[in-house]
């Protein structure tokens, strides 16, 4: 991944498997960035910003978006993707999701945690734990474990 510069950093603010093409959005593209259509960004030499996951159609509401209030967004070595999702201005209602790109196709969207406080923050930890901040606590949790929601713990608050 060459200078993909978090892939889908625009497409955070709507990201949703119904979403369609990715053409059908009005994001300016110019060319390609590691397989996905470029943004027409100003990036710093070496990088750029490839659209991995276009924002869901005109009108679809949020209750049926896959990923409802996207807040932060965290590279993992495989090339997936870590989404945190604030999912609801209530607490109980929020999510990490894993995102696997796929140039020129349509991303997996995985569940990684549920139920979850407000989440808005995720962190590779200098113990190379991932860690995720949420309204009154952070956690540590193993996004590559059989079940990530069993590994999540409690670490402040």
């Amino acid at each position: 991944m060459r200078g993909l510069f978090a892939a889908f950093a625009l497409a955070l603010t709507a990201g949703a498997a119904q979403a369609q093409a990715i053409p059908q959005w009005g994001y300016a593209r110019s060319g390609t960035c590691d397989g996905y259509p470029r943004a027409a960004i100003e990036t710093a030499p070496g990088l750029c910003v490839g659209l991995a996951l276009a924002p869901p159609p005109t009108g679809l509401p949020l209750s049926k978006r896959t990923i409802r209030m996207p807040r932060s967004l965290l590279a993992l070595p495989s090339g997936d993707l870590l989404v945190s999702d604030l999912g609801a201005w209530t607490t109980g209602r929020g999510a990490v999701w894993r995102v696997t790109p796929k140039p020129g196709g349509q991303p997996v969207i995985r569940p990684v945690l549920r139920k979850l406080d407000m989440p808005a923050t995720l962190a590779i930890g200098p113990d190379g734990g991932v860690y995720v901040g949420e309204m009154s606590r952070i956690s540590r949790f193993d996004p590559d474990a059989a079940d990530p929601q069993a590994t999540l713990t409690p670490e402040i608050g």
